[in-house]
């Protein structure tokens, strides 16, 4: 199999430091726009030139099937929120305020914590709020993931009002995922995946590792999950929860993990020694099929979102010095669309 790499970019002249500000990748419905969070702010850009087309308020966007952008915030005055903007304009079509159960013990308010928690005391304001959050495929639904011991949330998108709460086994969890026909909710809880029936609540079985767990993700058919491990994936039955396969990467330990559109490949954005580290491609079996490096401070990776099975959008960054504009804004970032084979 001839394998080679087609990269078209454009380099966008503004700066900034981009370790652990760039977030998930995601791609509009029409294949034209990608959108991302990069120093707390989210970011619109062209595929294929990388023209920055708007820039928003807010973090952790997602596109909807709709062309519509979603996005999960949460402020001390307000509680938490589902920020819809138009991908088109970048106007703000909603900001829905989220249902808050408020208890008062004594001097301290304390709301519903996947929405933030207040404390009024001494005049002085925490919230801890939701830090993880997926919507369900049919995107009727949006579960939270809280980062202390008050579990996940599920919420209706449209109304804001709370349709269901897992249970206190659910401590620290985060990586939420929907299964692809939505029947399933999935998360990382003390380092193992816990399956859940999305509807119910109950647990239907778990992927239980030896090693840490980075991330996760389902296969398209949702028969598979790949687990993400320092410098390792591993690969489960779904319905079993047996392990499949496990293989060392090239590229560290995995960020971020997804399948092509086939099931056929796995696509990991690692990180090596605390850097940023490459894209790598294998097969279900673990042969690499394509491998896309770093290179220094000068081109890093991000995240990336399949095109085809053969192709992907990838966002990289420019962290040189001296080389670049400055400006504080968004960082310097291009989008490069990288050929697995032909």
């Amino acid at each position: 199999m001839k394998l080679n790499i087609f990269v078209s970019f454009l380099l966008i002249l503004v700066g900034g430091a981009v370790f652990a500000q760039a977030g998930e990748l995601s791609l509009s419905p029409d294949k034209k726009t990608v959108v991302f969070e990069g120093k707390g702010k989210t970011i619109l850009a062209a595929v294929d030139t990388g023209e920055v087309k708007k820039t928003l308020p807010g973090r952790s966007p997602k596109f909807l099937k709709d062309g519509r952008i979603v996005m999960w915030t949460a402020k001390k005055d307000e509680g938490a929120r589902v920020v819809v903007y138009s991908s088109k304009d970048g106007s703000l079509l909603k900001h829905e305020p989220f249902k808050n159960r408020v208890q008062k013990t004594g001097s301290i308010n304390r709301s519903d914590p996947a929405w933030g928690m207040y404390w009024q005391e001494d005049k002085l304001d925490e919230a801890v709020v939701g830090l993880w959050y997926t919507i369900s495929p049919d995107e009727k639904y949006i579960a939270v993931g809280t980062d202390y011991y008050w579990g996940v949330f599920v919420f209706d998108i449209n109304s804001g009002d709370q349709v269901f709460k897992f249970g206190v086994d659910t401590t620290h969890a985060f990586n939420l995922k929907y299964s692809p026909d939505g029947k399933i909710l999935a998360f990382s809880v003390k380092g193992d995946v816990g399956l859940y029936d999305a509807s119910t609540g109950k647990k239907l079985m778990g992927v239980y590792n030896a090693d840490p767990l980075e991330t996760f993700e389902f296969s398209p058919d949702g028969k598979l999950i790949a687990t993400g491990h320092p410098d390792k994936i591993k690969i489960w039955d779904a319905a079993t929860g047996l392990p499949k396969a496990s293989f060392p990467l090239v590229v560290g330990t995995p960020t971020s993990i997804h399948f092509s559109p086939d099931g056929k490949f796995i696509g990991v954005k690692g990180r090596k020694n605390g850097a940023e580290g490459g894209i790598a491609f294998y097969d279900l079996q673990g042969k690499l099929v394509k491998e896309f490096e770093n290179n220094g401070l000068d081109h890093m990776y991000g995240d990336f979102v399949f095109m085809s099975d053969a192709e992907v959008t990838a966002i990289s960054f420019d962290q040189g010095r001296g080389k670049m504009k400055k400006n504080a804004k968004i960082p310097n970032f291009a989008v490069e669309r990288l050929v697995i084979q032909q």
